[in-house]
């Protein structure tokens, strides 16, 4: 019986684990040629690209990570949404891998 304790304790943790809903830390990549860093907090993202700032949020569902952007320049507001793939310290998009360096 002890034995089986341990092994369900086990699996419980491991579960709760790979349920994660955040993730935290930079992560950076290039995308043709330019630099791209994302540092996720709580539940917060934030990025400068080409010396804008841009602020979001995200969501986690298993393995997969949903980024909502706001990018504010020139006056004007404009919403964009990214899917990718959490794969280890990587986050992988369509053109772009971003690997966690903090």
């Amino acid at each position: 019986m002890k034995k089986f304790s341990i092994f369900f304790i086990f699996i419980i943790c491991f579960l709760l684990l790979a349920c994660s809903s955040s993730i935290s830390g930079i992560y950076e990549g290039t995308q043709y040629g330019i630099p791209i860093s994302m540092e996720f907090r709580d539940d917060t993202v934030q990025t400068n690209i080409l010396g804008f700032p841009i602020s979001g949020t995200y969501e986690i569902n298993r393995d997969r990570i949903t980024i909502n952007l706001t990018v504010s320049m020139f006056g004007m507001n404009q919403s964009e949404s990214i899917s990718g793939k959490i794969d280890g310290k990587n986050i992988v998009f369509a053109d772009i891998t971003l690997t966690k360096i903090k």
